[in-house]
């Protein structure tokens, strides 16, 4: 399969998360919340892309769309800890960084079910 450049381009965000990391159903998440106080109208589960949970970019999304539409935002590590680190993309090489860190799925609709005791 055949892969423009504009597919797999982007732009790092500046600033810092203002969320925080808790370990939920056993799986690193970043949780985002409104900063205004009160209950959250719901709660918005992210999948990352292939930069992970960590990258920047996908943090502050998490808090811009916990700002703005009152939401709980979950940012889980659906993937393991495997995703493509940021730094060492080779914007030209598109094959490799979208075949290399292909994941499984079968796992992350189980994620956040309680464990059977």
């Amino acid at each position: 399969m055949a892969y423009c450049k504009d597919c797999v381009s982007g732009a790092l965000h500046e600033g810092t998360p203002t969320g925080r990391v808790e370990t939920l159903y056993g799986l690193p998440c970043y949780i985002a919340e409104p900063t205004s106080g009160g209950e959250p109208k719901g709660i918005v589960v992210i999948v990352p892309d292939a930069f992970g949970w960590e990258f920047n970019n996908n943090r502050i999304l998490a808090d811009s769309l916990a700002e703005k539409g009152k939401f709980r935002i979950l940012l889980p590590d659906f993937m393991g800890g495997q995703y493509q680190p940021c730094p060492h993309v080779n914007m030209n090489d598109t094959k490799t960084i979208i075949s290399s860190r292909l994941v499984s799925v079968t796992k992350p609709a189980r994620a956040f079910r309680r464990p059977r005791r």
